[in-house]
């Protein structure tokens, strides 16, 4: 059983399991990285947030971690394994502030119904141009004022990050992070709408 203080959660067998391979400047990275995210959480305070791209539940770990119970997360994924990480972090968090929807991201989102507001999401699944284009088309029908990017040291995520700017000049980048060090995880970009 991991210490309540812990950052890594029970649920995550393939990043426990690569720790004691972890070089000194990695497992600092890494360290780095979750501080980038107790930032981000500390500055926007989002309550009602939207993640694409699931994987093993890291981000809603992150989520109860920082936030305590004072969020809600709607997580998409079209992995159906990540459905068996979200339940062990809500039952780890013992709560049920993380709620998983399975879908193809490109093909399905555009028809996904939510009576949600969602003040914040968390772009982190394909990086190709069809799913980013997906996703962020549908951040703008549902008005998401905050929409942060992962991934955007890999060229296609950056470029979509610049198209959706130069498309969308209500919004505007406000924060960049760097993330784990020579991986490209953890870089970040945040881009807020003018209101």
């Amino acid at each position: 059983m991991f210490p309540s203080n812990s950052i890594i959660p029970p649920s995550s067998k393939v990043l426990s399991r690569s720790m004691p391979y972890c070089s000194l400047v990695s497992c600092r990275s890494l360290l780095k990285n979750i501080e980038n995210w107790e930032y981000i959480f500390n500055k926007y305070k989002p309550k009602s947030i939207l993640e694409t791209g699931t994987n093993s539940g890291i981000f809603g770990f992150l989520c109860y971690k920082f936030l305590g119970n004072d969020f809600e997360l709607t997580t998409i994924d079209c992995e159906p394994n990540s459905k068996i990480c979200i339940g062990e972090v809500n039952k780890y968090f013992n709560n049920d502030l993380i709620k998983f929807h399975e879908m193809n991201i490109p093909h399905d989102l555009k028809d996904f119904y939510t009576e949600t507001q969602f003040d914040f999401v968390f772009i982190d699944s394909g990086h190709d141009e069809e799913t980013l284009t997906a996703e962020l088309e549908f951040c703008i029908n549902e008005d998401i004022p905050i929409i942060v990017f992962d991934d955007y040291s890999l060229p296609q995520v950056d470029k979509m990050i610049k198209k959706f700017l130069m498309d969308n000049t209500n919004y505007q980048l406000v924060d960049v992070f760097n993330g784990i060090s020579g991986s490209g995880m953890g870089d970040v970009k945040i881009v807020k709408r003018n209101d």
